[in-house]
């Protein structure tokens, strides 16, 4: 007779085991990755804008404000070839300060690599100049309101007027003259000419550029600055 135990089979289904709880830490920490991630990717996508798009709003426009002055003499004005307007108190909002931080930050870097950077490029908001070595001072009036916000800028641009440069020249300085404009400046070179005059707040400049023959006046371009006060 045989003395061995029956073998007893347990058929009783297993317990499903449950997965592992994620580690809430982990899952905080990859939020805060991404987060700074985000955060890194738009200081890189803003300082790039900023140092190679960034600089005043100039909108072109069909026709004057209604505060330019109207003592301005202006040589056929009707054959104009555009207008540029500047709002001063427009690129004074804050977002055009911030926007020039990165071009002075980045400044040396720029200047390594560009060393022939052109001097009016180098020409941040409230005269702040990019440089080798940063400054807080410097960095500090960046960021500051422009002193004269009150003041906008249009430029007129001609092309090819067929008149003789010193035919428009001479409108300018005797009409300028005549509404009790100082002229402060008059230069005659070979492919340009210049005259620059000042009233109170109002002042601006001529520019004339020659062609290849002294009798052709390819460009005429006039800029005043003026008070927007009584806008």
């Amino acid at each position: 007779m045989d003395s061995s135990q029956p073998v007893i089979r347990d058929f009783t289904p297993s317990p499903i085991e449950e997965p592992a709880l994620k580690n809430k830490g982990s899952c905080l920490w990859k939020l805060i990755s991404l987060l700074i991630t985000l955060v890194i990717l738009a200081v890189v996508v803003f300082s790039f804008i900023s140092i190679f798009y960034s600089g005043p709003t100039i909108k072109r426009v069909a026709a004057l404000p209604s505060h330019f002055p109207t003592d301005v003499p202006l040589y056929r004005f009707g054959d104009r070839s555009l207008i540029h307007f500047q709002d001063a108190q427009e690129n004074d909002l804050l977002f055009n300060r911030l926007a020039q931080v990165p071009k002075y930050v980045f400044g040396p870097v720029i200047l390594k690599f560009q060393p022939d950077l052109a001097e009016e490029k180098k020409i941040l908001r409230n005269n702040i100049v990019i440089s080798s070595s940063l400054n807080y001072a410097d960095f500090k009036k960046l960021l500051q309101p422009i002193p004269n916000n009150n003041l906008d800028i249009i430029e007129i641009e001609w092309d090819n007027l067929n008149d003789t440069p010193k035919k428009i020249f001479d409108f300018y300085k005797k009409n300028f003259t005549s509404q009790d404009y100082e002229i402060s400046k008059e230069d005659k070179g070979k492919t340009e000419w210049r005259l620059s005059f000042k009233k109170e707040i109002t002042e601006g400049e001529l520019l004339l550029t020659l062609g290849e023959e002294k009798n052709i006046t390819l460009k005429t371009l006039l800029r005043i600055t003026f008070s927007n006060q009584t806008k």
